[in-house]
């Protein structure tokens, strides 16, 4: 898996490598790599009758990396402060996993409850397409297509995604 992220959080480009097959008679010549990929996804939050773009800031965005390791953006908005930490996870044994955890922090910097609801990317959907999926998994999304919060003043909550390889999770796992 390989990935990139700009300095507003955008995921530039996501690609899950499956490998590469031969498919000439040619001694030595790969020409078919297996792949999927997605670009250009982006989250928008939507609050107090405001929307916001992640990727179209106008607003203070700082962006530095947490341990020298992890890519950290903090958006500050007039009423909350949404921090994205992205990181592709190693299990136990050291073994990579064929995912990117994207996680987002929102915190209610209002001296009232905080509601509205995170806007997920949309992803490529064709059914009768050659082209294959990643998959985006949040478990607090009901709909797949956005995630509702309520937040108490000077509190906040953490919403994970997880976008990965279709072939490299059942449903289960």
């Amino acid at each position: 898996m390989t990935s990139s992220i700009d300095e507003f959080g955008t995921i530039k480009s996501i690609s899950f490598y499956h490998g590469n097959y031969l498919t000439e008679d040619k001694p030595g010549v790969w020409v078919s790599k297996d792949f999927v990929q997605e670009n250009d996804l982006s989250f928008k939050i939507r609050y107090d009758d405001k929307l916001y773009d992640f990727k179209n800031s106008k607003n203070r965005v700082e962006a530095d990396l947490v341990f020298n390791l992890f890519p950290r953006i903090k958006h500050d908005l007039k009423d909350l402060k949404c921090t994205i930490i992205v990181y592709a996870p190693v299990g136990r044994t050291g073994a990579r996993l064929s995912c990117l955890v994207y996680g987002i922090y929102i915190e209610n910097l209002k001296p009232t409850n905080l509601t509205g609801e995170l806007i997920l990317p949309k992803l490529y959907e064709k059914k009768y397409s050659d082209r294959r999926n990643i998959l985006m998994h949040c478990p607090q999304s009901a709909d797949k297509k956005t995630v509702h919060f309520s937040i108490s003043p000077g509190k906040a909550k953490f919403i994970p995604f997880i976008l990965c390889d279709p072939n490299a999770y059942s449903s289960e796992e």
